[in-house]
């Protein structure tokens, strides 16, 4: 996406849209640009296909995808499903119910009435049609709706582990925790690895990699601060 980003700074585009290889994930470059990620993405389809094409349904996500879409949901008044990791496990679900649209942080995205299956160049029009249709970058219209639902921050990180204490981890995080750094841990949840809900929507979520000896770690934060501390909270966790 560098040449999209470059030919948007040099003033000759509204929004830079790619694709990988067989076009089933998408990339988004905003109109000064900034990359909009997949999960930004995501609560964008909702709120597009929500508010302005009036669609009814659910809406579906994988556990280690933001909880941006969950907010924008609670504002639109729709129901949030969360799925393990796999886009084979949103689209199961959007076979057998009304879902508005379906998505996964790692970029994979499909609509209520489409195949259940990620399309990257349907998640690259829909992009293109909200702005058109709001006249507004995609930033802009995140902006206005992170005044309703507060802002969301997210990074994923992989932390390398050694194999003789890799078991031992796994068991120590399966257990439960009370707390992650100084955050009291209010919901576990182990749909898929390991997932600890937070205060103020906050959370972190552990997935042990199968081919290799390290854990990958997600964390989401209300803000940029909050994020990094959260974030040193899980390796020294991880790498006690």
């Amino acid at each position: 996406m560098a040449p999209a980003r470059e030919s948007i700074l040099a003033g000759k585009a509204t929004l830079g849209l790619g694709l990988d290889g067989d076009a089933d994930r998408f990339g988004i470059v905003d109109r000064d640009g900034t990359w909009i990620t997949p999960n930004q993405v995501l609560a964008l389809a909702l709120y597009h296909l929500k508010k302005n094409r009036g669609w009814t349904g659910a809406v579906v996500r994988t556990v280690p995808t933001s909880h941006q879409v969950d907010a924008v949901a609670e504002l639109l008044g729709v129901k949030v499903h969360e799925t393990p990791v796999g886009f084979k496990f949103i689209g199961a679900l959007m076979e057998s119910e009304p879902i508005i649209v379906g998505g996964e942080e790692s970029g994979g995205l499909s609509v209520k009435g489409h195949v259940p299956e990620k399309d990257g160049i349907l998640a690259c029009l829909l992009m293109a049609e909200l702005v058109a249709t709001e006249k507004k970058p995609l930033m802009k219209i995140l902006a206005d709706l992170e005044k309703k639902t507060g802002e969301f921050h997210t990074t994923r990180i992989n932390v390398a582990i050694q194999v003789d204490k890799k078991e031992a981890l796994l068991q120590r995080l399966a257990a439960g925790l009370d707390q992650v750094g100084t955050s009291k841990v209010e919901q576990f949840i182990t749909t898929d690895g390991f997932k600890f809900l937070l205060p103020n929507r906050e959370w972190v979520a552990f997935r042990a990699s199968g081919t290799e000896p390290l854990i990958r770690c997600y964390v989401e934060a209300k803000s940029a601060a909050q994020l990094k501390k959260l974030e040193k909270a899980c390796r020294a966790l991880l790498l006690a």
